[in-house]
């Protein structure tokens, strides 16, 4: 590779370098509802897509009809604008997202239900604020990272990158395809 060898050269292409980019990710963020359950021992989601870091997972667990099972699929993480939950386990079978009060509890937060509401508590700071719905359930809007991936640019001035990513083209040859671009 003759790069370095004419490194003078690059103030002519690096006008090309600035035109691209590096990539970066952007999550796209989901409101959701959750169902705050006190008798589920982990945070349980049917929405594959709210999952992180996930890993294959091949489990029954025993759901409250008596004798039923729920397959569990996978099991990973949900970013919420926050917090963040770990060890959710995703069923395509759940017909709504359980906000496990064990895994809060476990994890030093707190629940602390009213007639009007739920709050989740940490180190004396609410992290969220539910309602109670008209069925007797109590539920919490979370704002979750989905995790679909979007890629947007940053500019980069760096002529010898672009010499790398284009297969160690020369000098000559970098030069040449700015002046056709």
């Amino acid at each position: 590779c003759t790069w370095n060898k004419r490194r003078d050269e690059t103030s002519e292409v690096s006008f090309f370098a600035a035109e691209q980019s590096n990539f970066y990710v952007n999550n796209s963020v989901e409101s959701t509802e959750w169902v705050v359950d006190s008798g589920s021992s982990s945070h349980m989601t049917n929405s594959e897509d709210l999952l992180k870091m996930s890993k294959d997972m091949d489990l029954q667990v025993k759901v409250a009809k008596k004798g039923s099972k729920i397959d569990i699929c996978k099991v990973g993480e949900i970013d919420t604008e926050k917090f963040r939950m770990s060890k959710v386990m995703y069923s395509p079978e759940l017909c709504t997202n359980l906000l496990s009060v064990s895994a809060v509890v476990r994890n030093d937060g707190e629940v602390r239900y009213t007639k009007s509401g739920v709050k989740i508590v940490k180190d004396g700071k609410q992290l969220v604020k539910g309602k109670h719905e008209a069925n007797g359930l109590f539920t919490v809007n979370l704002k979750c990272d989905k995790n679909e991936k979007s890629f947007f640019v940053e500019n980069s001035n760096n002529a010898e990158n672009w010499h790398q990513r284009l297969g160690h083209l020369s000098i000559d040859y970098m030069k040449k395809l700015c002046k056709i671009s």
